[in-house]
């Protein structure tokens, strides 16, 4: 029998990674992050903009159950501190919802006979704008709503790009639909 030795491995061709090796995965990893990061932005960008159309649209059905569930007209508007109604079509600070008495005479305002039901606050950087020009969304007992027309929003980000936009439309019926638009 013949005795075969198995091969010799030095301990300099063992130790790791030359620096020519270390330099090339680097370059790789920086052409590889270049080219993920814009699109995991513009992503997260567009997750912004569902989750803060969800939540209004979240909150529009709570007002409009809460008003059948009460039998009281139940309102959401557009609120700066979370505690009044800022009497702006822009709700890009959040918005209220509160059962909406209007023992004062003015529909759509937070006074002392109503009881704040919910405050949202949003995303930093979301836009979100009545394209009809309301500052109220107010439903009835029976669940349509007491504005005069439909109520129609758009929910961008600050400085739309590549995502796309949302627009929440609630009809006189009380039910709201979204809809997928270019920015």
């Amino acid at each position: 029998m013949k005795s075969t030795s198995l091969p010799s491995f030095s301990a300099a061709k063992s130790a790791g990674f030359t620096l020519v090796e270390l330099m090339i995965t680097i370059v790789i990893f920086a052409i590889l992050a270049a080219i993920a990061i814009p699109s995991f932005t513009s992503t997260i960008r567009n997750n912004e903009i569902v989750t803060d159309t969800s939540n209004l649209m979240s909150s529009l059905n709570e007002a409009r159950s809460e008003a059948g569930k009460r039998s009281i007209n139940v309102s959401a508007c557009a609120s700066a501190d979370g505690k009044t109604c800022s009497g702006s079509a822009t709700w890009s600070n959040g918005w209220i919802v509160f059962t909406d008495a209007d023992k004062d005479g003015v529909a759509g305002t937070f006074d002392g006979d109503d009881k704040l039901l919910r405050t949202i606050s949003i995303t930093s950087g979301t836009a979100i704008t009545s394209t009809s020009g309301d500052s109220y969304v107010r439903f009835k007992s029976t669940g349509e709503i007491a504005n005069t027309s439909k109520v129609s929003f758009e929910i961008t980000k600050t400085g739309c790009g590549s995502q796309e936009a949302r627009n929440l439309t609630v009809q006189l019926t009380g039910l709201a639909a979204i809809t997928k638009d270019d920015c």
